[in-house]
């Protein structure tokens, strides 16, 4: 007791030293290296530089079946059909047929037919905002003069709903009044055979699929009504063959 130590400590570049970090020479990072390439404190992935790697992308987290753009938006093709069909006017009577193909056409008597196609959005998550709207169709014509198949995609006035209307008068001059939007204009080779599209619809029609799905009313329908007269119908495939009139929508999640 009362006895005092001195301990001598000498530096050794032998066992036991303490050694220093070799400094960080910045290079390129690589995004499943391990190590921070670059000196700036990231790793692989929680680098800013690895945001774009294939590797580092987050998974999808558009629903099932729907293609990602892989930038927070998604792609559905909805064929999930409520009810298309057509409407027949001459002489102030007003007939509707909801099965076999859908007739567009005005005729030199002054029969008249236009055709509708209404489809749910259920598909479409609630708060999504619309970005692009798109119809594809299959077309049937009888001749190759496209001079008789002038159709217009169209609204329908007062965002009347096909499948909950019973008046076929009402639905009728929804589709033939002024009042409609022109969804996408008339043109002379509108109805062919086969596959036609997409066509890009106009911003009036994403803005009412828009407003329809803000509102809760998950549904969307458009009008296709004749632009000049003629004696032949052009055809369009229903929901009733295996070639459904499609609605593309790109939509940016979580609005």
């Amino acid at each position: 007791r009362g006895n005092l130590f001195v301990i001598d400590i000498q530096e050794s570049s032998g066992r036991g030293s303490l050694q220093q970090p070799a400094p960080c020479t910045p290079t390129t990072e690589v995004c499943n290296g391990g190590i921070d390439e670059d000196c700036d404190g990231s790793t692989d992935c929680d680098d800013s530089d690895c945001d774009l790697e294939a590797s580092c992308q987050q998974p999808s987290v558009c629903p099932a079946g729907h293609l990602s753009s892989g930038d927070n938006t998604c792609t559905v093709e909805i064929t999930e059909v409520v009810e298309d069909g057509e409407i027949v006017s001459i002489g102030g009577t007003y007939s509707r047929t909801t099965s076999g193909e859908i007739r567009v056409s005005r005729k030199t008597n002054g029969l008249t037919i236009v055709g509708y196609v209404e489809w749910s959005l259920n598909s479409i998550p609630d708060n999504s905002q619309i970005e692009d709207v798109i119809f594809k169709y299959d077309g049937t014509a009888f001749t190759t003069d496209g001079s008789y198949r002038q159709q217009q995609i169209i609204s329908i006035e007062n965002n009347l709903r096909p499948s909950t209307t019973s008046n076929n008068q009402q639905l009728y001059s929804a589709m033939t009044n002024v009042g409609y939007s022109t969804y996408h204009p008339a043109e002379s080779t509108f109805i062919l055979n086969g596959v036609q599209g997409p066509f890009s619809l106009s911003a009036d029609a994403k803005n009412r699929l828009q407003s329809n799905l803000d509102s809760g009313q998950k549904w969307f329908a458009v009008g296709l009504t004749p632009f000049g007269t003629y004696n032949l119908d052009p055809n369009i495939k229903s929901s009733e063959s295996d070639s459904k009139p499609t609605l593309i929508v790109k939509y940016r999640l979580g609005g």
